[in-house]
């Protein structure tokens, strides 16, 4: 059986930037071709449940469809001719299709493989700090503690196989998109529209923006003082904001270097853009994708609190837990 290929951005988001269903794509590997929709921003099973355990492998990509894309159809086609929805139903469900497109992306699974990487050598070196107290008078502190951690951080072994990956990975997006749509719910949604064909889509296109504050940088899916920026035609930006502004603004020369520019840095391979466009001059896609640096660890004494057991956000969608759940997801960590 061929690989099953999945959109990790939907082709309702990648019509606009096409003529004809075919688009122009620009990889890491400095290659141009053209592509059409059906095969632009895909990857071989990547909602597909691996488990043994599994009765329907495809069911995290039936639900993407069927409660995600197609209510939120009517929404996107508005969006690509300068409408934004005003009934509140209908900015819910968008929002709900935009908080997706945030977590099921390659360089949202590429993150929080890195965020894994890096996390395993801090908890077992925990973990290790945590057995030798249990032996001592009094806990290890300051300099001592801080050399016993970071010999156990080097080291640590390498983590354990977890047998369920796919799983896990699934559990993580579903979980992760459902909160971010209940944050989205306290944003606005702008559309910033121009006159011209300007804007480039990535197969990872919910990018951040953090107006007059650091340069583009990982901070989170999300984080409170960012505006997230969502190109959904070659001359409109969706734009989610805390920050009060009428509902359409002027897509300016300034919010599409912005937004092309994000679209570049945080793609996991390959930009999209219209046939009638050309590659901006002054945008450079680099060979490598997305990373992040080395975390600083600062150590200070526990509450004594526990930190186990520990509960997940509840969800209300009945559907989306249902999936979780058949995924081998779990209300309580212990």
């Amino acid at each position: 059986m061929p690989p099953r290929r999945n959109h990790t951005v939907p082709q309702l988001w990648l019509n606009a930037f096409a003529r004809n269903g075919r688009l122009v794509a620009h990889n890491r590997a400095g290659k141009e071709h053209l592509t059409g929709v059906k095969g632009a921003a895909v990857v071989a099973h990547f909602y597909r449940d691996e488990s043994p355990a599994a009765t329907d492998p495809q069911a995290v990509e039936t639900y993407l469809a069927n409660h995600i894309e197609d209510p939120a159809k009517r929404m996107v086609q508005d969006l690509v001719v300068g409408r934004l929805p005003s009934a509140q139903a209908d900015l819910s469900t968008l929002k709900r299709l935009v908080a997706f497109q945030i977590a099921r992306t390659p360089t949202f699974r590429n993150i929080d493989q890195q965020v894994e990487n890096h996390l395993w050598p801090i908890m077992y070196a925990a973990e290790v700090v945590g057995e030798l107290n249990k032996s001592r008078v009094s806990p290890l502190a300051g300099a001592e503690l801080q050399a016993v951690f970071e010999q156990a951080r080097r080291d640590a072994p390498a983590k354990p196989a977890d047998a369920d990956k796919s799983r896990t990975r699934l559990r993580l997006m579903l979980r992760t998109a459902h909160r971010l749509a209940n944050n989205l719910e306290s944003r606005d949604l702008v559309l910033a529209s121009g006159s011209r064909r300007a804007l480039l889509i990535s197969d990872s296109p919910a990018v951040l923006w953090h107006p007059g504050g650091p340069p583009l940088g990982w901070t989170g899916a999300l984080p409170d003082d960012a505006d997230l920026l969502l190109p959904v035609a070659p001359n409109r930006l969706l734009i989610a904001s805390r920050r009060r502004q009428g509902p359409a603004v002027t897509l300016t020369p300034e919010l599409v270097k912005i937004a092309n520019q994000a679209q570049v840095t945080w793609c996991s391979f390959t930009v999209y853009r219209h046939p009638d466009m050309r590659w901006p001059r002054d945008l450079h896609l680099g060979g490598n994708a997305p990373k992040l640096p080395a975390p600083r660890v600062t150590l200070s004494p526990g509450t004594g609190n526990p930190t186990f057991p520990a509960g997940f956000e509840p969800i209300a969608d009945s559907d989306l837990s249902q999936l979780i759940k058949s995924l081998g997801g779990v209300d309580m960590v212990n």
